[in-house]
């Protein structure tokens, strides 16, 4: 066999097996989640990153290519720019975040780079940014229907919300469901970074004396403070409050015993369910607690990117959020995920006053 004959074979098979390779490969999903691990929201955050951890070893378990990178928001959008950034310089095309404005902050920069994003998040009409935009979250609007749904036709209704994105949305919507109603709302605002004495104050003045209803809306220590102020300045009516009470300790612990009359919503999943109780067992093992709602939450979220991605013999983030969207419905922890073309997978919502 002459040289050049050889040459040519040689080439040809590095071929076949370059292409035998590569059909062999799967390309390695980078999944970066951007929370609020410390901050205001810490508390929230570190249930969302318990139950991604939980999703990501599961999937591994199984087989899947997948690789988990983490960023602290520390519940602040300037913070959240620069983890977006440390995440896209390690390859990473799939980000799961929450808080409103951490991931409005990096919404743009995500449309601009095609990443697959899922922003579980209550900001109405988030997922009209972009076409690979999700969320998986309870909304603004779900929160203000089951709280409006307790007022009564043409009462007056103080209500206290915090300074945030997330709260300014929240109390533009009730303020809107409201209206339908004609209920008179009286609202006064308060600063995060401020005493809520003030504020508390100011509404309990300009309050009818018939009043019977506040809503207070914020997450953290100030919801927690302005609750408890309320209590300690004798109100004695009802007082509705949103999920922020739930999903963060800071507020629950802040309120201590005032806890009368005190309704607030929630996130309802089926707990009684075999894989929920699974679920549970292997959670507690690891973390030495149960699992909270946005833990389920944030598993289901991971969940549903894996296995997607699992039905592609090549993904890519475009791919993948069509591959989503084509499910229309997805067995979950405690859920059964109904995808909408909107690209908002949405939890039933209700108004409870269970114990905290």
């Amino acid at each position: 066999m002459k040289i050049k004959d050889i040459i040519v074979l040689a080439v040809g098979l590095l071929m076949c097996v370059c292409i035998v390779g590569c059909g062999q490969q799967e390309d390695v999903c980078k999944i970066g989640v951007i929370y609020p691990l410390t901050g205001m929201a810490g508390s929230m955050g570190q249930e969302f990153y318990r139950g991604v951890q939980m999703a990501i070893d599961e999937a591994k378990d199984k087989g899947a290519n997948v690789e988990l990178y983490v960023e602290d928001s520390k519940t602040d959008s300037k913070v959240a720019v620069a983890a977006y950034h440390s995440l896209r310089a390690r390859g990473v095309k799939v980000i799961l975040t929450t808080v409103t404005g951490c991931a409005s902050a990096i919404i743009p920069m995500a449309k601009r780079d095609g990443i697959l994003m899922f922003a579980d998040v209550a900001k109405p009409n988030i997922t009209d940014a972009y076409e690979n935009l999700f969320r998986h979250s309870s909304t603004a609007g779900q929160e203000a229907d089951v709280i409006v749904s307790k007022m009564h036709e043409g009462a007056s209704v103080g209500l206290l919300w915090m300074h945030d994105e997330y709260c300014l949305s929240l109390r533009e919507t009730i303020k809107m469901r409201a209206k339908d109603l004609d209920v008179q709302l009286i609202d006064v605002a308060f600063d995060k970074e401020n005493d809520v004495v003030s504020s508390v104050q100011s509404l309990l003045k300009a309050l009818p004396k018939k009043c019977e209803d506040i809503v207070v809306v914020g997450f953290g220590a100030p919801l927690g403070k302005s609750i408890k102020r309320l209590r300690e300045s004798g109100y004695d009516g009802r007082i509705y409050t949103n999920m922020g009470l739930a999903v963060t300790a800071d507020a629950r612990n802040m309120i201590g015993d005032k806890v009368d009359k005190l309704w607030y919503t929630n996130m309802i999943f089926d707990r009684s369910a075999q894989i929920f109780t699974d679920y549970k067992e292997r959670f507690i093992k690891r973390f030495g607690s149960e699992p909270n709602d946005y833990s389920l939450l944030s598993h289901n979220t991971a969940s549903l990117v894996v296995e997607a991605v699992s039905r592609q013999k090549k993904w890519t983030p475009r791919s993948t959020s069509r591959t989503i969207v084509e499910m229309q419905e997805y067995i979950a922890v405690g859920e059964t995920m109904q995808i909408l073309r909107t690209r908002d997978v949405l939890p039933t919502v209700a108004v409870v006053n269970d114990p905290l």
